[in-house]
């Protein structure tokens, strides 16, 4: 039986994961990224980049990085 706040479910129950929140102020999230969970909401995105490739998926600026990265190297 699972009891306890040390096990691995309760914490998965408590903390938002993935697309749905926003990464800074955790409010619903609009822009989302392609490789990573990063999220914005509309109010976030004025102060953050993200490179916008099909309406509002893109990816964060790490990950465009990364991505530009690896096109350099091929």
């Amino acid at each position: 039986m699972w009891i306890g706040t040390n096990n691995l479910l309760a914490q998965i129950v408590k903390e938002p994961h993935g697309w749905h929140l926003c990464s800074k102020c955790e409010k619903n999230a609009y822009y989302m990224c392609y490789t990573c969970t990063f999220s914005l909401c509309k109010g976030c995105i004025r102060d953050a980049v993200i490179f916008c490739v099909r309406g509002n998926k893109g990816l964060c600026e790490t990950c465009m990085k990364s991505v530009m990265l690896i096109e350099d190297y091929e």
